[in-house]
This record gives structure tokens, sequence and C-alpha cells, in this order.
């Protein structure tokens, strides 16, 4: 599996929530997760210059983007409540390093 294909061949929007979702803390760990409310506060840095973080078209575009990562088996969905609980998929916590690599060279024209 060439894994630096797979994820820049998702959308911007998704390529950037990985990002940040593999730099959040323990994200490397085995049992880490991590609710759509902790997602939103870490993502919001990075949408802030087009688009509200304070609207509810921010609410929906986190919700979109993480569903996107759900249909890409990127993550994995643990519970289905409002505020949803989410992890990694065992493929990217086996290849964990490898996706952080294959996202780099697209982390510097985010910056």
């Amino acid at each position: 599996m060439d894994i630096k294909n797979t994820v820049t061949s998702f959308p911007l929007s998704q390529q950037v929530a990985l990002w940040a979702i593999l730099r959040m803390k323990d994200s490397s760990e085995k049992n880490f997760s991590f609710s759509s409310s902790d997602f939103a506060k870490v993502f919001r840095p990075y949408v802030k210059s087009y688009l509200s973080t304070d609207s509810e078209e921010y609410g929906k575009s986190i919700g979109a983007t993480l569903s996107g990562l759900l249909r890409n088996e990127i993550l994995i969905r643990l519970t289905g409540d409002r505020d949803k609980l989410w992890t990694l998929s065992d493929n990217v916590k086996s290849n964990f390093e490898e996706f952080k690599k294959g996202l780099f060279e697209v982390k510097i024209y985010w910056r």
C-alpha cells in the first residue's frame, strides 16, 4: 500500500484533519480515542481563515470531515451519540509513522 498516494488523494480538508489528528496528544497510543468536540478544538486553527469557527457551518464541516475519514477507512466511530467518539483504524495504527510521513510534505503548504 502506497500510503503517501493514498492520503494525498483525499480532499484537502481530510488531509488537514488527518494531519491534526495524528499530532493530537497520545495519538500514537494503541487505545487512543477522541470526541468530535476534541477534534473541533484542534482543527480550529487550520480553518480560521476561511470558515467562521463559531457557526453552525463549522459544526457541520467537522461532522462531514470526520465522516469522510470514516468512509476512507482512516477512522472508526466508537459511539454514535451527539458528540461522537472516534479512534484510528487498525491500518493507521499499524502504519502510524508512515501516515505522518505521507502528510509531511503537504504540511508545508498549510503553514
